[in-house]
């Protein structure tokens, strides 16, 4: 008996350990102090609300179970929606949907095979609560980082993206993901920083500033930022010189960080820091920083070393990576840090720029098994060092690790062989079945590429049933939607430059499917695959009904059935493929099936592989050993088509000479190159009469000074051809002068290879000096973020329309003389007038914050359509508080003054308005009555009284009334000043005194105001109180027992 219970027990345990983890996982619910939380984050509501665009919500947010109605345009009728709940019903609909939520979450775990803890489910439901449950489909952002474990950084920027006005409880919602803590507080340690690329751009959002959220509790790697050839030396706490701040860490909480660029060579870049010897890579000193130093020795050959803490002045970067800083106390250069020993070996062959809109990972190794290592925001440029294809994609190694291609833009660096490891291994063949048209890259918004025939026209597209090569699939836009895009080439028949029959390999990008769609064959793309023979590797392999891990499962294959694949299609980061199974095991059932598969090494092998061909490099076959110079005229027009009615595209100046690619048969027009790049342009070069060209054999040496048709005036600082600086003076003055005539917005671009460089730098002053701002630019290495900054300083050289300035409200209530509105309005005339175009108008305002009366003036806006510039003004306190005294009468400094005075005249103005009437008719007629307030009524005992054999009540009420009455009173003065002689001297004197100042006379040491002031007031005081009191007396019977007639009044 008792082995058999061992045994049954054995087997119990056995049973048990063999249920899967993720069925236990599956089956989390949110904790209870989630939900205190979560209560905590939400206030409750009694009362049911509308929430636009979606339902009545209650209680902690839930849906409002009542019936509402609704008008027929759709809007709520408020008045009949008002539903309540307790709290106790509350808490329960609560529960209830997060049950509802808990299901999703763990239901989104299981479909990215992802193991949550409890407090990162928690997290999702909260947040899930609150946001909703979109963020789980598609391949959004903060799918992307929960999917890819992110960290507490990344994280918050995610949240913070998401811009739904819910940023303080999403950071509660991180603190409890990412580090288990349950509060509905924000963490202290969680922070903010601002990068300024201090002329560079930043990858994240694409510009100069950058503010991100970090936890300052540890230490990170700081953002990239680039800035045209120049190396980013690191950030720092002021634009030129300031602290090296080596990590992002709390020592950068709430600061704004500066980029520092190292122009050219290993001269430095301005700092001011210190640091401990213990920091430095080395205490030896060096006469100059570079990669083979040499060490500073003293007066007795010994190597000069430093020691304590050294103050840095300037640093910069060697060509190994390593950082130096320069020490004035000793005069020469010490090792700060050197490069990392798993630094990327090998060089640079072809930058890769993040096109994914979000975070792309960053893996230890090339393929999606690779380990998460970090991540990579959109628009950040990388240096690629490999490149090798894994399970269809693209990837390349850069100094943090791997990336896929597939969501980047690759320019390759010229002059570099690009091997691409793997390739081979999902490379396809097919044919076209009509003419597709090709591009440069990805998406129809690409360039598109132009080939020539054998006929010798051109033409920008693949002929019908020309065999194709795929060797890569990516994913790009195709109209508003997006499309799975393959790189193909196929070898094009063509001629040499010397007319003989040829073939080339040929290039381009073309769409092959719908990012998504499984269910066509077609889906109105061209394109027909051969074949491929697929082996199944993996134990078993699901087949779906269509491409994605998301779609329906159809069956699954036992590992060693054969397949046939006939379409691709790429989903996420995998490719599917269509195929058909061709040889089954018996005992799996499925022979002939169809279906789509995941075609990851790991679940499938190829059973052949295709060799891919390398583009012909072709020889300049349009060069035709032709220049033409632009001559008998200042300016020629450059044409899309060689005919007057081609449409204008751009403009050369006098003297310009560039290479001549074709001409007509009657050699009445010449195409040129027309944009001086040097190389053939299908698109972009242009056509030119011949009337204004002398066309000779010759070379280029170099390109001059070219005007577009956009007012653009390009010329440079000589640094990228061989001719000199001079020699483009005459023809840049030129164009210059042409385009002020013109009185249209123009502007000038100074090309240059090196725009921080010195040559740059010279050549800008001399445009200055001509009264010309220059943009200095390498147009060779242009981006579109360049082309965005040309198009918007052309923009700013458009007149002003209008200036438009907000002044403080209270100005408005001064008068129009008043000497501080009078200096203000002088002074924006003056200033505004000295704007003639937009771009001028900062410097031209910048005076007014000079101005005693201005605290601080901000340009809050230019709008570059219409032309307006607006400007907001502020005041300082003190002025408006010295403007309000002097018009109050009495002092006040503050608000606090200020509200105490407003509080006392409110009191008085309600006594003055009771008796305001009656002043006014003391004025008219001489007498006037203040009528009692109801406050002020009295009511009497009620009495009972009897007229005859009648009974009534008697009620009395009285109340008080103020009676005013005007008294004339007449007053003299009769000072006694000697003779009569002398008194008629005081009478001349007295007629001859101004009106206004006669009673500021001086009379015996005293006003003439202040005598008849004296006299009156002793009049008034004469006035006893019992016949004041009689008075009263008397005005009451009058009133009370409406008493006419005569009074007599005995005094």
């Amino acid at each position: 008996m008792k082995k058999r219970f061992a045994c049954a027990l054995l087997a119990l345990v056995l049973l048990v350990s063999l249920v899967p983890v993720t069925t236990m996982a599956a089956d989390q619910k949110i904790s209870e102090a989630a939900i205190t939380v979560l209560k905590q984050l939400t206030t409750f509501k009694k009362e049911c609300y509308y929430v636009a665009g979606s339902e009545y919500r209650v209680g902690y947010g839930t849906v409002c179970q009542e019936k509402h109605h609704f008008d027929s345009y759709g809007v709520p009728k408020v008045s009949e929606n008002k539903h309540t709940i307790t709290e106790k019903k509350a808490d329960a609909a609560l529960r209830t949907y997060l049950a509802e939520l808990d299901k999703k979450v763990n239901s989104f775990a299981s479909d990215n095979k992802l193991s949550l803890t409890q407090n990162q489910h928690d997290a999702l439901v909260v947040f899930s609560h609150g946001y909703g449950t979109s963020w789980m489909s598609g391949t959004g952002a903060l799918k992307t980082a929960i999917v890819s474990k992110a960290g507490v950084n990344e994280m918050l920027n995610v949240m913070k993206s998401l811009n739904d006005k819910q940023y303080n409880r999403h950071q509660v919602e991180v603190n409890m993901y990412c580090n288990g803590k349950y509060s509905n507080t924000i963490p202290s340690n969680f922070a903010k920083v601002t990068y300024d690329a201090n002329g560079g751009k930043i990858a994240q959002g694409n510009g100069e500033t950058y503010t991100m959220s970090f936890d300052a509790s540890a230490s990170a790697d700081h953002i990239s930022a680039t800035n045209g050839s120049n190396k980013l030396l690191g950030w720092y706490t002021d634009p030129t010189g300031g602290e090296w701040m080596p990590k992002l860490n709390a020592d950068c909480a709430g600061k704004t960080l500066y980029a520092h660029w190292q122009v050219a060579g290993n001269t430095g870049e301005d700092a001011k820091y210190t640091l401990s010897v213990k920091k430095l890579a080395s205490t030896t000193v060096y006469i100059a920083a570079e990669v083979k130093p040499t060490e500073l020795k003293d007066a007795n050959g010994k190597t000069v070393k430093v020691s304590g803490d050294v103050e840095i002045t300037k640093d910069c970067l060697d060509a190994n990576g390593t950082r130096w800083g320069y020490v004035d106390s000793v005069g020469g250069w010490v090792k700060i840090t050197t490069p990392k020993a798993d630094a990327v070996a090998g060089s640079v062959i072809a930058t890769a720029t993040v096109s994914y809109n979000g975070y792309l990972n960053v893996r230890d190794s090339a393929g999606t098994d690779g380990k998460i290592v970090g991540a990579l925001a959109k628009s950040a440029t990388v240096d690629i060092y490999e490149i090798k294809t894994v399970n269809g994609h693209r990837w390349g190694k850069c100094d943090k690790g791997w990336i896929c291609l597939t969501y980047t833009t690759l320019k390759e660096v010229s002059g570099k062989t690009i091997t691409d490891t793997g390739a081979s291994a999902y490379a396809f063949t097919g044919s076209v079945n009509a003419d597709v048209t090709v591009y440069t890259a990805p998406g129809d918004a690409s360039a598109k590429v132009a080939h020539k025939d054998a006929q010798g026209n051109i033409y920008d597209y693949v002929p019908k049933d020309t065999n194709i090569t795929i060797s890569s699939l990516s994913v790009g836009s195709y109209g508003a939607q997006k499309a799975t895009w393959a790189k193909i080439t196929w070898k094009n028949p063509e001629k040499d430059k010397n007319g003989k029959a040829t073939t080339a390999v040929r290039s381009g990008w073309i769409a092959i499917a719908m990012t998504g769609d499984a269910v066509g064959d077609d889906n109105g793309f061209h394109v027909d695959l051969d074949p491929v023979m697929y082996t199944v590797v993996s134990d078993t392999t699901n087949v779906r009904k269509n491409a994605g891990d998301g779609a329906e499962l159809a069956f699954t294959l036992s590992k060693d059935v054969e397949v046939e694949v006939s379409k691709v299609r790429l989903v996420g980061e995998n490719i599917w493929g269509k195929m058909t199974v061709k040889k089954a095991i018996a005992s799996d059932n499925v022979g002939n099936k169809t279906g789509w598969i995941n075609l990851a090494s790991k679940y499938v092998k190829r059973t052949n592989e295709i060799k891919i061909e390398e583009d012909t490099k072709d020889s300049d076959d349009h060069d035709t050993g032709l220049i033409a110079t632009v001559i008998n005229t200042d300016t020629v027009k450059v044409r899309k088509t060689g005919a007057l009615y081609g449409a204008v595209i751009g403009s050369l100046s006098r003297g310009t000479t560039v290479r001549v690619w074709e001409a007509k048969k009657d050699k009445s027009w010449y195409k040129l190159d027309t944009n001086q790049n040097g190389t053939y342009d299908y698109n972009g070069d242009g056509w030119v009469s011949a009337k204004y060209l002398e066309v000779k054999e010759g070379t280029v040496g170099g390109n001059k000074t070219t005007t577009d048709s956009k007012g653009n005036t390009v010329t440079t600082d000589g640094t990228v051809t061989d001719i000199p600086r001079q020699d483009y003076l005459e023809a840049e003055a030129r164009a210059i002068s042409d385009m002020r005539k013109t009185g249209k917005p123009w502007l000038v671009i100074l090309n240059a290879r090196n725009p921080q460089g010195e040559a740059a730098r010279q050549a800008a002053a001399q445009l200055r000096e001509q009264g010309v701002e220059p943009l200095v630019l390498d147009v060779a290495a242009m981006g579109a973020g360049d082309i965005g900054r040309i198009f918007t300083a052309l923009l700013y050289t458009f007149p002003m329309t209008e200036l438009r300035v907000y002044l403080p409200r209270w100005l408005d209530a001064l008068e129009k003389n008043h000497p501080v509105k009078q200096a203000l309005y002088q002074a924006l005339r003056q200033h505004g007038e000295e704007i003639r175009n937009l771009g001028q108008a900062e410097g031209a305002l910048a005076p007014l914050g000079e101005l005693p009366q201005i605290q601080s003036y901000t340009l809050t806006g230019i709008d570059l359509a219409d032309g307006t510039v607006s400007v907001t003004i502020a005041l300082p306190d003190t002025l408006y508080y010295e403007i309000l005294s002097s018009k109050a009468g009495v002092p006040i400094e503050s608000d606090a003054q200020l509200l105490a005075l407003l509080m006392e005249l409110a009191k008085i103005k309600q006594e003055y308005d009771k008796i305001s009437d009656a002043l006014d008719a003391v004025r008219a007629t001489g007498y006037g009555v203040v009528s009692p307030a109801a406050g002020e009524m009295r009511l009497e005992k009620p009495e009972i009284i009897r007229k005859g054999g009648a009974y009534g009540v008697k009620l009395r009420a009285g109340a008080p009334s103020i009676h005013m009455v005007r008294v004339d009173i007449d007053t003299e003065i009769s000072p006694m000043v000697g003779d009569e002689k002398q008194s008629q001297q005081l009478i001349d004197y007295l007629k001859d005194e101004n009106p206004d100042n006669l009673w500021q006379s001086n009379i015996f040491g005293k006003s003439l105001s202040e005598l008849v002031r004296e006299e009156l007031s002793h009049k008034l005081s004469r006035m006893p109180d019992d016949a004041r009191s009689k008075i009263r007396e008397t005005l009451e019977k009058i009133i009370n027992e409406n008493a006419g007639g005569l009074i007599c009044i005995i005094l």
